[in-house]
């Protein structure tokens, strides 16, 4: 059993969003900060 990091992403945004699939995908558990001002 292999240990993974947790990996977190402040500010998702448009491109990020693909990163983000990826990261979960692989198996890797993501915690995300999104903050939208708009």
């Amino acid at each position: 059993m292999t240990n993974r990091p947790s990996i977190g992403f402040i500010g998702v945004g448009l491109m990020g969003h693909g990163m983000a699939k990826n990261i979960v995908e692989a198996g890797y558990t993501l915690t995300v900060l999104a903050h939208r001002n708009r």
